[in-house]
C-alpha cells in the first residue's frame, strides 16, 4: 500500500486504485485484476465473518459503558484474538464455527487502549472476581501508580458485558467509579456490579488519570495514564430447571469453573 500525499484525498475506487482512510492518514493500492478463492479460502472467510460480527458486538456494549475513546486499529486487534477463539472450535467444520463459551478464556489480558495496558497503569495490581448474582472485583494492593506532576487521582471502574453471540445481543453493567488520591497509601477497595446475564460475562477494569484544580477534576487524555483491559472471563452462570415433583437441579455446563477468579502477579509486591 502507499501512502495519499494530496492535497486532494479520495477513498473507494478510482482509475483502478482504491483509497481508504487508516486512522488519520489516507493510503491507496491497486485492484487486482482477479480474486481467486480456493474452497479452503472460502470457509476460512466465513468463519473470520463470524469473528468480526462478535467483535462488532463487543465494542457496540464497550460504546455505552467504556469512557475512552476505541482507537481505531481496535477494530482488527480485536477481531484477530476472536478468529483464534473460532479456530478452536473443532466441533464444527471450517465455514460454520462457532464462538464457544469454553474457548472465550482467551480474550483475557486483552488491552482496549494499544499503548497503555492496565498493570502499567496500576503496578504490581492484584484483583481477585467473584461471581454469584453479582460481579465483585477487589484489588487488595497496587504497588505504585504511574502518573505525571499534574496527576491527582485515579479513577477506577469494572465493567462486565454478557454477550448472546449467537443472537446478536448483549447486556451490560458498571460498577460505581472510585476516586483514588494518588498521595495518599493505597487502600484495598472493591466495586460491585449486577451480573449482566447468564451467559458469559467479560469483566473489564477501567483507569483514568484527573487532575485536580481549584476543586474541579479533569481528565488526562494522554493515553499513557489510562487503560482498559480484560481481567477476567466468566463462564455462563449454571441455569435451574424446576422439575414437577423434583428438586430443583441444576443443568450442567461444560467446563463449569471456580466462582473466583485471579488476575495480577503471583507475587504480591511490597507497597512503596
Amino acid at each position: 500500500m502507499a501512502r495519499q500525499m494530496g492535497p486532494f484525498y479520495f477513498t473507494g475506487t478510482y482509475n483502478g486504485m482504491v483509497g481508504y482512510k487508516v486512522g488519520n492518514d489516507y493510503f491507496f493500492r491497486a485492484i487486482p485484476d482477479e480474486i481467486t478463492q480456493t474452497a479452503a479460502t472460502k470457509l476460512a472467510a466465513e468463519d473470520f465473518g463470524v469473528a468480526s460480527t462478535c467483535g462488532k458486538l463487543i465494542r457496540q456494549a464497550l460504546h455505552q459503558s467504556m469512557d475512552l475513546k476505541q482507537e481505531h486499529r481496535l477494530t482488527n486487534r480485536l477481531n484477530k484474538v476472536l478468529a483464534k477463539v473460532i479456530r478452536k472450535d473443532t466441533a464444527h467444520l471450517a465455514g460454520s464455527r462457532l464462538v464457544l463459551p469454553e474457548h472465550l478464556s482467551l480474550l483475557k489480558g486483552f488491552a482496549f487502549n494499544k499503548e497503555t495496558k492496565l498493570d502499567t497503569v496500576l503496578l504490581g495490581i492484584e484483583a481477585e472476581i467473584e461471581q454469584t448474582a453479582f460481579i465483585t472485583v477487589n484489588i487488595p494492593i497496587v504497588s505504585k501508580i504511574k502518573r505525571t506532576k499534574r496527576t491527582t487521582h485515579v479513577e477506577i471502574k469494572a465493567i462486565a458485558i454478557s454477550a448472546d453471540f449467537a443472537g446478536g445481543t448483549f447486556k451490560q453493567t458498571t460498577s460505581e467509579a472510585i476516586l483514588i488520591d494518588v498521595h495518599q497509601p493505597w487502600k484495598p477497595l472493591e466495586l460491585t456490579m449486577p451480573r449482566p446475564g447468564k451467559e458469559t460475562a467479560l469483566v473489564i477494569l477501567q483507569v483514568r488519570a484527573l487532575e485536580e484544580v481549584n476543586g474541579a477534576k479533569s481528565v488526562f487524555e494522554d493515553k499513557n495514564y489510562c487503560a482498559a483491559d480484560i481481567i477476567a472471563v466468566l463462564p455462563p452462570m449454571p441455569v435451574i430447571e424446576m422439575r414437577s415433583n423434583s428438586k430443583p437441579s441444576l443443568k450442567k455446563i461444560p467446563a463449569l469453573l471456580p466462582t473466583k477468579h485471579h488476575y495480577g502477579k503471583t507475587t504480591i509486591p511490597q507497597l512503596e
